[in-house]
């Protein structure tokens, strides 16, 4: 859960620095050992889910989710 908590203050901190105006949906998962964030829905994991977060388009953002 630490990890679901880290990512999401990063992904917020990204979000506070960003003058980008697009955003792209990110879909956070609870998983075995911690929680997991996609930027697609994973059909896999769909009565885990534990948050669908709007977050602006950074730079890091998009490195990350390969646009």
């Amino acid at each position: 859960m630490r990890i679901f908590w880290t990512m999401a203050l990063t992904l917020g901190t990204l979000v506070a620095c960003s003058s980008e105006p697009e955003t792209v949906t990110v879909y956070c998962y609870e998983t075995l050992a911690d929680s997991a964030c996609y930027f697609e829905p994973d059909p896999g994991h769909g009565n885990r889910l534990l948050a669908v977060m709007e977050v602006k388009l950074t730079p890091e953002v998009r490195l990350r989710a390969g646009f």
